[in-house]
């Protein structure tokens, strides 16, 4: 992916689909382009208060971390970790193990390459309705929610005959949800989820 989500839909749409209310109603904002890069909020469903959408900060920082979203973002970009890279950290495995999360969109960017050029690509449900994408979580000393997208490979057929140059998000699939949430669920379930994920059925990807 590169760095951009969408959450282009209404409150109450969200709220239905995933059958949960907002903690905080009045911070959301619909977005057609969410820019990680910038220090901005995506709705999000934890382990902890998994009866309930709450707003992350996207790009994960230390648990209980004191200082500032942009000074630790330029040490270390935490917008999004590879799954085969989350055990090298202590920062990405031990919320991996207890904090996941629900990254909760109606669309990503990813980029490609095409005759020498970077391209970029926006894939959707085809319903255009909101879907979830793996996340782990931590929270700042002052309660504040932090968190990284979890990517994994990406798909070949994703955009035909291209090849992509940065990884997918793992894509929680509907029954997949409450599993990822569950904190005490075995790893090797966990593994399962990530490894079974991204089949692109009931999605659709045009290029920007």
């Amino acid at each position: 992916m590169n760095y951009k989500l969408s959450i282009n839909t209404s409150l109450k749409i969200i709220e239905q689909t995933f059958n949960r209310k907002f903690r905080f109603p009045n911070v959301f904002k619909s977005y057609k382009v969410i820019d990680g890069t910038k220090e901005t909020t995506v709705p999000i469903i934890t382990s902890e208060n998994d009866d309930l959408i709450s707003q992350g900060i996207w790009g994960l920082l230390p648990h209980e971390y004191e200082h500032e979203w942009k000074t630790f973002q330029k040490a270390l970009n935490t917008l999004n970790v590879q799954v085969k890279d989350i055990a090298a950290r202590d920062l990405f495995s031990e919320p991996y193990e207890s904090r996941r999360c629900l990254i909760l969109v109606t669309g990503i960017y990813i980029s490609y390459l095409e005759a020498g050029d970077l391209q970029t690509a926006f894939i959707q449900k085809e319903n255009q309705e909101p879907f979830t994408l793996a996340g782990i979580y931590n929270l700042t000393s002052d309660g504040f929610i932090t968190c990284s997208i979890i990517n994994t490979k990406e798909k070949e057929n994703v955009i035909q005959d291209k090849s992509l140059f940065l990884k997918m998000p793992v894509i929680i699939r509907e029954e997949d949800r409450t599993p990822w949430l569950d904190s005490s669920a075995d790893m090797q379930t966990i593994k399962n989820i990530t490894v079974r994920a991204n089949e692109m059925t009931g999605f659709t990807t045009e290029a920007c």
